[in-house]
């Protein structure tokens, strides 16, 4: 079965369960065909994978089919852009729904009752939705118990029309018996691995049944790659640009940077004709930079300690605010009493900043499953099936319109409790707070970006053309920012952001009130939870967190953010 790389790395990865369209029954996918996927950041992609692994198993959650020293390598990993998709008939319990309730187990060499019909009544057979899972990836069809006297043969399901398994009755239709058996549906994984743990029964589609691991990254652009990521002085490069303080020496880092790479590719394009100057050319690059360390800038705001966690929070929001080409949406809108109004609009809703770009250029990869809860220590990071001796993982690049919004430090420091009166120390203290992980502000600041970021994508899906499937977000939470991107399967953008920001910001920002104040479920929505699938949750392909951590009533409550 052919499908786009988005739609595979969402719907249809390995193991997963999914409805055939056209022959109508469940599947499950056995394995996902594709390419090598090439022009990715490879090494960024490893080090994140990695670092979410090390986080689940710091979490007290088992990790399974990863061998802990090789998947540290970067060469170790096959990334593979996913073409193709090779499933079969799960589960394989049939049931005749409609007529005796008699139920009937397919084999996996694909004998059982054919056609689909009831070989005792003649009606439809239709399969049992409910399956057994386990932590450790085991998925099973529910075994049906045996009659004492006439074993499993005409055993019928009774299931009075529910869902729920504690209402089920299994019945022995055998001549003269009609006996009930109350046999519950549970046993023990015969994995091995936690010889304790029971089987967990649950509808195929639930999300318990099969949660993915994605990151997403940034595909750096080569300047700012060296600038803030490989350099020697890269710390203090990220922290420095994200403070916006010493932009006269950054900015020269910068335009040596970009001298430095025009000598790197004339010393490859000589490398051949001149190789003498060509190696020359490469001895001049390895002299240390004649331009002044950033250190004494940035020591005023971070301590030692934490520079390293903060710049690794803020360096994907560096490299977007300043390597992808965006730009303010001012340069959009060229009638100024039109930029007027929606710059009055924007400001309340506690927007700073908000800027526009054709290219924003993200990779998503997917990485394993878990199956079971989401809490912490409830399931295993499961990794697919190796390709030969190396770990796999699905992905695909994407580059397409985005918008790069910015909320207020100040703003949300003051919704913790915090004055900072400087704007420039405010954004230091936001950084900190949540690469510290200083709780509950680390929480709750996150809860608000989140939130914010949930509602925004509702309201530029109403005036941008484009389903809220189609919109994806990519959350700078150590920034209070985030990006919302359209999700290009094709390789095609529709344009529906961009015109969205030439016409439509006045109309977004009304939208954007009216989807965080209001729920169709409220008061019950704002007074429990906060966020249901009414008002500010999203599918799993637009939304980064499995819509966890998201509450309407950090933005619209009493001291919420847009309550100012």
């Amino acid at each position: 079965m052919e499908r786009s790389s988005s739609q595979i790395l969402f719907n249809y990865l390995p193991g997963k369960t999914f409805d055939h369209e056209s022959y109508r029954v469940v599947c499950k996918v056995d394995r996902v065909e594709g390419d090598q996927l090439e022009e990715i950041d490879r090494t960024t992609v490893v080090n994140r994978v990695n670092a979410r692994l090390d986080a689940a198993r710091a979490d007290g959650n088992n990790i399974v089919n990863f061998d802990e020293r090789s998947r540290r390598t970067a060469g170790a990993w096959s990334i593979k852009r996913p073409t193709q998709v090779v499933g079969r008939v799960f589960p394989l319990l049939l049931q005749c729904r409609l007529g005796c309730k008699r139920v009937f187990e397919l084999r996996e060499d694909g004998s059982g009752p054919k056609l689909r019909q009831c070989p005792s009544c003649g009606k439809r057979l239709s399969q049992v939705q409910q399956i057994q899972f386990h932590e450790c990836g085991t998925l099973r069809s529910l075994e049906v118990p045996a009659c004492p006297r006439h074993g499993r043969a005409n055993m019928a399901l009774d299931d009075r029309g529910s869902l729920s398994t504690s209402d089920w009755r299994w019945i022995c239709r055998a001549a003269g018996c009609n006996q009930t058996i109350n046999r519950p549906l549970t046993r023990r994984c015969d994995c091995g691995t936690h010889p304790q743990s029971m089987l967990r029964t649950d509808i195929y589609r639930s999300n318990h049944v099969y949660r993915p691991h994605r990151e997403q990254i940034i595909d750096f652009p080569v300047k700012e790659r060296r600038l803030f990521v490989d350099g020697l002085s890269a710390v203090d490069n990220t922290l420095a640009a994200f403070l916006g303080v010493a932009e006269d020496r950054l900015g020269a880092a910068e335009n040596a940077e970009t001298q430095a790479e025009s000598m790197r590719k004339l010393a490859e394009s000589l490398a051949t004709s001149n190789p003498a100057l060509a190696q020359q050319l490469l001895k001049e690059l390895e002299k240390p930079g004649a331009g002044e360390p950033l250190a004494d800038q940035v020591d005023r705001y971070f301590s030692a300690a934490e520079k390293e966690a903060v710049a690794e929070l803020v360096r994907d929001f560096v490299v977007a605010s300043r390597g992808v080409g965006f730009s303010p949406w001012q340069q959009s809108v060229p009638d100024e009493a039109r930029r007027a109004v929606i710059d009055t609009a924007l400001n309340g809703c506690g927007i700073v900043s908000l800027k526009f770009s054709r290219a924003f250029p993200t990779s998503v990869v997917v990485f394993g499953y878990s199956r079971g809860g989401s809490d912490t220590g409830e399931a295993a990071v499961v990794g697919f099936a190796r390709d030969g001796d190396k770990h796999v993982m699905y992905g695909s690049e994407n580059k397409a319109d985005a918008v790069l919004v910015e909320l207020s430090p100040q703003r949300l420091l003051r919704c913790v409790n915090i004055e900072e009166p400087d704007a420039t120390r405010a954004r230091a203290r936001l950084a900190g707070i949540i690469a510290n992980r200083e709780e509950p502000a680390a929480t709750t600041l996150r809860g608000i970006v989140h939130t914010f970021a949930h509602a925004f994508i509702k309201a530029t899906s109403a005036w941008a053309g484009l389903d809220s499937t189609s919109l994806a977000e990519y959350l700078f939470l150590g920034a209070g920012a985030f990006a919302v991107y359209e999700v290009v399967g094709t390789g095609i953008s529709m344009g529906g952001i961009h015109r969205m920001v030439q016409r439509h910001l006045l109309a977004v920002s009304r939208e954007f009130n009216a989807v965080a104040s209001g729920c169709m479920y409220d008061p019950a929505c704002l007074d429990r939870a906060g966020a249901c699938f009414a008002c500010v949750h999203l599918s799993d392909v637009s939304c980064q967190e499995f819509n966890t951590n998201l509450n309407r009533r950090l933005l619209v409550g009493e001291s919420g953010y847009l309550r100012e």
